[in-house]
């Protein structure tokens, strides 16, 4: 009560100035006004429409010069109404010409003039929603994870953006139901807001409606306050309704010929029901986990581990973020194809959970062992139970728990953790997890061919029905400052240690690291900012063997011209099995540059004295990546990418490998909810290119329409191919309110 009437007063305290100055700590407390009469979301911000809404002013510079005056001005107006939060943004310029603003598709505006939206609709400074848009009122939305985590815009939820270029600004209204928020049932709400602009011109300038310090850890401790002091129309009641209907003819060259099945349909449907505006349930029934785009191209030559996939799949998005812990023991894409799934998410007395189910009929493994990962993919059929929950004890102080279990036919995995996070003095952050985990094998050794020469402790690698028990511990302390940031790190995982619902890849370990990093900001001669980055880290084994040591010095600098170079060096050993190879090494050189606002180019090259795993010798490398983005038009967008890696026996000669990854997509956007697709995909190693054509209209980003075909062919040259498989498709869903 007392720290809400603070509130009161510090707004009633703010006198009305025009002339700028950053705002101070009550400048950014604001009650948010009922407005009686709704705005029209047609990117018109009229003074007229919005008298009756809150203006904010003064935003202040954060990058690339701290706390100055932005070259250009920025107005926002706020206010909210019975089912919706309004917030309209004034940009103005100097010249609109270099304004940069291009059709692309939703949540990639990165590189374009933005306005960004971070929600914190619990103001615990834990997680926030994002919601930005661009000049063409394109939508990007996701999650800020932990106030100084990253952001994940794998997220979507339902809200309304128009946007306008005009003579002397730009302008965007956003309309968020309140539908679409998690938030507490008290009375008064209390929200933690950042508004920001980012100004992509010779460098990246970034403005702050709440001043932010590079000296503090975190935005969302420096973030303004929204009060909301009328009821407000949340979720109560609402119910989702999801149906869709997809359908796809396959073909495949086979030792008789090429083979054409028949047209396979599939329908199914998804339910979030929200009993409250602070709880959600979903439900998919034969849901549709398809994506239209297959991951990005990854090299997996010459390395013994898995590679990790982000999840982007909409049913796991909600709640995501609470299940990603620093050990990696919830990675969704272990439930592969359910038949079924349920989950629910929210907030409940201070505590956010997430409880998940699923029956999977196509259940994937991802062992770990010492020395490398086994990745197996069956038919058999397993039940995926979890719940997690996190709770706020102090403003700086988290805590959570994992309790998950897997079972399959006749074998299971159960793990228990509990994780917590403390911040000190604003400066230092204590990060701890610990996890027990128990494993019944399945007794199918015909699972793990190629199995029986892997052993651990006193257990086989195949799976012959063995029980087991294992443990981890991740304990990290980092310190931040505006000029050096400096932290250490202790993980440790048993030999026995698995969660068959995460991404594990590697167990029987102790890891030790130390990082710091000292940088400055000249902003002059070209330079905006200059980081050095020194790591060492030293891993043995549970017999206090050295499994690796290395250390790595890098140096970046960002200039001018959006342009950043960074050059790093490593060196250090690893054993794998029984040898020890030592003298590794490599050099490493990126570039990252938009010079103007019609090219972007990222590069990297490296070449380095590594282990060539498939002969158990040294080896040496090369590797080769140039990606550029081309946007001549703003209505079409152009991606390349090529990537080569070699590997040799003996300094650049004798060849091991020799791969090249090409990779090209042209998208066509006849309005930003209307567009056309086509990619090329090819690796030389295989002389595999893939076809993929598609035709989308998405009007939200739970109703679709598309239609596609992937084409994988053989080709050795121009004249020499041959169609290996084609698989024509399209899904039609859309969502229905009820």
């Amino acid at each position: 009560m007392f720290y809400n009437a603070f509130l009161i007063v510090l707004i009633f305290s703010n006198p009305l100035d025009n002339e700028w100055k950053p705002n101070l700590p009550e400048d950014i407390v604001v009650i948010l006004p009922y407005l009686t009469s709704s705005p029209t979301i047609d990117g018109y911000v009229d003074d007229d429409e919005y008298t009756s809404a809150k203006r904010l002013r003064n935003f202040t510079e954060f990058l690339p010069d701290e706390n100055t005056e932005p070259p250009v001005k920025t107005e926002v107006f706020v206010g909210f109404d019975d089912k919706y939060l309004y917030i309209a943004f004034k940009c103005y310029e100097n010249d609109m010409s270099k304004v940069r603003a291009n059709f692309t598709e939703r949540d990639k505006l990165f590189g374009d003039d933005a306005v960004i939206v971070y929600l914190d609709t619990y103001g615990d400074l834990k997680d926030a929603y994002i919601f930005a848009t661009n000049p063409k009122g394109v939508q990007m939305d996701g999650i800020r994870k932990k106030d100084e985590g990253g952001e994940d815009y794998s997220y979507d939820t339902e809200w309304m953006v128009a946007s306008r270029i005009e003579d002397s600004c730009w302008t965007a209204e956003i309309r968020i139901p309140f539908s679409s928020l998690n938030f507490s049932k008290k009375p008064l709400k209390t929200w933690r807001v950042e508004l920001l602009r980012l100004r992509p011109r010779e460098t990246m300038e970034m403005y702050a409606w709440a001043p932010l310090s590079q000296n503090i850890p975190g935005m969302l401790s420096q973030s303004g306050t929204f009060i909301i002091n009328k009821p407000i129309h949340s979720r109560h009641k609402y119910i989702t309704f999801i149906p869709y209907l997809s359908a796809s003819q396959e073909g495949y060259r086979g030792t008789n010929g090429y083979n054409e099945d028949k047209v396979y349909y599939k329908s199914g449907v998804s339910l979030r029901y929200n009993p409250f505006s602070n709880l959600g349930i979903d439900a998919a029934i034969n849901p549709d986990f398809a994506e239209i785009e297959a991951d990005a191209p990854q090299l997996d030559v010459n390395t013994p581990f898995a590679i990790y996939y982000t999840e982007k799949r909409p049913f796991f998005q909600e709640g995501k973020s609470i299940l990603e812990t620093p050990l990696d023991l919830i990675y969704t894409r272990t439930i592969n194809n359910p038949i079924y799934a349920l989950k629910v998410s929210g907030n409940l007395m201070g505590n956010n959970f997430v409880l998940l189910s699923a029956k999977d009929n196509n259940t994937p493994w991802i062992i770990p062992f010492e020395d490398l990962t086994r990745v197996i993919y069956s038919d058999k059929t397993s039940y995926s139970n979890l719940i997690r929950g996190e709770r706020n004890i102090s403003e700086h102080m988290q805590m959570g728990i994992i309790v998950g279990n897997r079972k399959e036919e006749d074998g299971y995995n159960t793990i228990y953790s509990l994780d917590a996070r403390n911040k000190f003095f604003n400066h230092l952050i204590i990060t701890y997890q610990g996890a027990y985990s128990k494993t019944k094998e399945p007794s199918d050794s015909s699972l793990t061919p190629g199995f029986n020469s892997i052993s651990f402790d006193e257990y086989t690698g195949k799976f012959d029905g063995e029980l087991f028990e294992g443990y981890a511990h991740y304990l990290k302390s980092d310190i931040y400052f505006k000029y050096l940031s400096a932290g250490v790190t202790y993980h440790i995982l048993s030999p026995a240690f698995r969660s068959n619902l995460g991404f594990i890849s590697q167990n029987n370990l102790k890891r030790n690291s130390f990082y710091i990093s000292p940088k400055v900001r000249p902003n002059r001669y070209g330079f905006n900012e200059v980081d050095l980055y020194i790591d060492y880290l030293i891993e043995r084994n549970f017999n206090n063997v050295k499994k690796r040591d290395e250390i790595s010095v890098s140096l970046q600098a960002n200039l001018i011209k959006q342009t950043s170079v960074s050059l790093s060096y490593n060196k250090g050993g690893t054993r794998y099995f029984e040898e020890y190879f030592s003298n590794l090494w490599d050099y490493t050189i990126n570039l990252s540059t938009r010079p103007i606002k019609y090219i972007s180019l990222n590069s990297y090259f490296s070449i380095g004295k590594t282990i060539n795993y498939s002969e158990l010798s040294y080896g040496y490398e090369r590797n080769l990546y140039l990606y550029t983005v081309l946007t001549p038009f703003p209505f079409a967008r152009f991606e390349i990418s090529y990537q080569r890696y070699w590997l040799f026996r003996k300094m650049w000669e004798d060849n091991v490998f020799d791969i090249t990854l090409l990779y090209g997509k042209m998208e066509y956007f006849f309005s930003r909810l209307f567009s056309v697709r086509f990619c090329l995909d090819y690796n030389r190693l295989s002389k595999q290119l893939d076809i993929m054509p598609l035709v989308k209209y998405q009007p939200s980003p739970f109703s679709v329409f598309f239609i596609g075909l992937n084409s994988s062919i053989f080709y050795a040259r121009y004249n020499d191919f041959e169609i290996q498989s084609h698989q024509l498709f399209f899904k039609i869903q859309y969502r229905f309110n009820l």
